[in-house]
């Protein structure tokens, strides 16, 4: 165990170095001065550390960091009061740091379900934009397929204007044969009728479907 004088050398030193904000090495010498049966200067070392983690803390950028050093500020604030329950100082700041920690602990909490809604909300806007894009999607594929089948479908006027001629010329009955004379009459009724080729009727005069 270090003797008395060298544990208040080192006080000294991690007093020293936290006055000029070296934190490190004030943390490296006031830890140093723990080893002691003083414990008066054990109690003063304890505040001290207090004090050198609440601003290593404050100083920190990452959450994380931040969080475990003001722990670490309160637990040697609570064991300088375990030294000497009347260090009114130890007191203040035992209370200070922890009403830091509990708000510091409450933003990070809503800082948390504020990032969450904005990935909700982003989530959703892109749900959103790629449903819209679907039903365009649909939409225009729509469109191309019923252009398509207008493409294909028959122009009826103009069908019907190919076909007329053709229907009239069905229907029209062919002009019966002039009479050249008895003879070629009497000839025409001795033919078979299967070279007759029937009445205009009897033929089918409906237009095939395309």
């Amino acid at each position: 165990m270090e003797k008395p004088d060298d544990a208040r050398l080192h006080f000294n030193a991690g007093t020293a170095a936290f006055q000029v904000n070296d934190l490190g090495e004030a943390v490296k010498q006031l830890n140093s001065a723990l080893v002691t049966q003083d414990l008066h200067l054990q109690e003063r070392a304890y505040y001290n550390l207090g004090n050198t983690e609440y601003r290593l803390g404050a100083e920190a950028q990452a959450p994380d960091k931040k969080q475990a050093d003001w722990e670490q500020s309160i637990a040697n604030y609570e064991s300088a009061l375990k030294l000497d329950a009347k260090d009114e100082d130890a007191k203040f700041n035992l209370e200070l740091v922890k009403k830091k920690l509990e708000e510091f602990q409450k933003q990070q909490q809503q800082q948390s379900k504020d990032d969450q809604k904005d990935q909700k909300d982003q989530k959703d806007q892109k749900d959103q934009k790629d449903q819209s894009k679907q039903k365009d999607q649909s939409k225009e594929d729509k469109q191309k397929d019923q252009n398509k089948s207008d493409q294909q479908k028959p122009q009826p006027d103009q069908n019907q204007e190919n076909k007329k001629p053709n229907e009239d010329q069905a229907q029209k009955k062919p002009d019966p044969p002039k009479e050249e004379n008895k003879q070629a009459e009497s000839k025409k009724g001795n033919e078979s009728k299967e070279n007759n080729p029937g009445k205009p009727e009897d033929q089918e005069d409906n237009p095939r479907r395309q």
